[in-house]
């Protein structure tokens, strides 16, 4: 700086702001905050923050596209969940879903509680040739002398068909599963589109919800209500 007479005078230092700090809002990343939308008879209702009540081996991750969130991660295993309250009758099932990988296999039955007899649906990835990339949707029944695991194979009660959905491509897909016990019409929605129906009454109790992964399907924001809700 200059004084009156013009003459230069010592520096002054003086801080400036750091602009390489990062900011406080980073800090941490943003996670989903907006609590899952379920209705109070939902007798499984799971945004996947927390594996505690599924049995078995899988695992909660962070997917990040616009926001962070955490699904479950079903690699080459089966899981289960006992229903909070068992359900007798009909069901409605909605999940979100999504492939890792072409040519596995997902499938999410309603079993008793033996693990032997059930309804369900597999997404089949397919090959990326096949499908237009959207691998193939159908209705499985499982009736079975010895519990459920990974190798067990039920029987297609459906055609196969086109998902609608890439299999690998988010966001992930929106599924819809609802058997009717009165008349024993299952119907799967994906994105809110009628893919497959079958026609089944044989079981009418439900004790356990499971999922057989296949390297590796992702969920989320799995509710199962009983009744038929559309």
């Amino acid at each position: 700086a200059q004084d009156a007479a013009g003459n230069w005078g010592s520096p002054k230092l003086v801080p400036v702001p750091n602009y390489e700090r990062p900011w406080d809002e980073l800090k941490e990343p943003l996670v989903e905050t907006t609590p899952l939308d379920a209705s109070s008879d939902s007798v499984v209702a799971d945004d996947m923050q927390d594996k505690a009540k599924w049995k078995g081996k899988a695992a909660i991750e962070r997917l990040t596209r616009i926001e962070d969130r955490s699904v479950l991660v079903v690699k080459n295993t089966v899981i289960t969940r006992k229903l909070d309250q068992p359900i007798t009758g009909s069901f409605t099932l909605t999940m979100d879903m999504l492939h890792t990988n072409y040519q596995r296999g997902g499938i999410v039955v309603l079993l008793d509680n033996q693990l032997k007899q059930g309804y369900g649906l597999l997404w089949d990835s397919s090959n990326e040739k096949y499908h237009n990339g959207e691998g193939a949707v159908g209705l499985l029944k499982y009736d079975l002398d010895k519990p459920f695991v990974f190798g067990s194979r039920g029987q297609s009660i459906s055609p196969r068909v086109s998902s609608g959905h890439v299999a690998v491509q988010q966001p992930l897909a929106k599924m819809r599963l609802i058997y009717d016990a009165k008349s024993g019409d299952i119907n799967l929605w994906v994105d809110g589109k009628l893919k497959v129906s079958g026609k089944d009454k044989q079981f009418t109790k439900f004790n356990q919800l499971l999922i057989r992964g296949n390297t590796s399907q992702l969920y989320d924001n799995v509710i199962l209500r009983p009744g038929v809700h559309e």
